[in-house]
């Protein structure tokens, strides 16, 4: 079995269109991850900030999943 694990980037909306369809079915809650779907200009602003983290993994090229993260300033 073949393992990639990449982070997203500006240009990569459609990977994480897939990521968050994934999250929806997982979590049992494809309301929330399909009825308000990012454009993708949105995509692109998000996905191109390096405080935001999305990570995909890929066994044998098929999404296996993933997760996304944010890097927010302290205030103390």
């Amino acid at each position: 079995m073949t393992i990639e694990i990449r982070r997203l980037g500006s240009d990569d909306g459609d990977q994480m269109s897939d990521l968050n369809r994934l999250f929806g079915s997982v979590f049992d809650d494809s309301a929330t991850y399909e009825l308000a779907k990012p454009r993708d200009k949105y995509l692109r602003r998000v996905l191109g900030r390096d405080e935001v983290i999305a990570l995909v993994a890929y066994a044998d090229n098929e999404l296996a999943g993933g997760l996304v993260a944010y890097v927010l300033d302290k205030l103390e």
